[in-house]
């Protein structure tokens, strides 16, 4: 996909976002407005503190309609809301994001914890075998 660049956000991003004591918070804003493909992994983990969250805002309402987001939660949609201080804020970032998206839920079990099962499990059989 010519001309798509991804880019994660993540809590450290957030510190520096909302830190615009150094006058780098519009250099660093345009640079996740820009790209065609913005992906927010573990969205929600911890609420927003109120700049967070107008960050966050400003980030969904410049980029909604002009390109692309992933974003991936452990929350169902409805609980993002009760992450950012102020309702009527959080209810319009919402509606920017669910507006125009697809939404794809995954059910079962977590892979990591398939993967830590199957790990301890290969780990089991090596002691049992004996060495030649």
């Amino acid at each position: 996909m010519e001309g798509c660049f991804k880019s994660i956000l993540t809590e450290g991003v957030f510190w520096y976002l909302y830190n615009r004591a150094d006058h780098t918070w519009e250099r660093v804003i345009k640079r996740f407005i820009a790209p065609e493909l913005l992906i927010l992994d573990d969205f929600g983990l911890s609420t927003l503190t109120f700049a967070q969250a107008e960050d966050i805002y400003e980030l969904i309402a410049e980029r909604h309609l002009k390109s692309s987001f992933i974003f991936t939660s452990n929350r169902k949609i409805e609980a993002l809301i009760d992450l950012f201080p102020d309702p009527a804020m959080g209810n319009a970032v919402i509606d920017r994001i669910v507006s125009q998206s697809h939404h794809i839920v995954l059910e079962g079990e977590s892979y990591r914890r398939h993967l830590k099962l199957r790990m301890s499990q290969q780990q089991k059989e090596e002691k049992v075998m004996p060495r030649i």
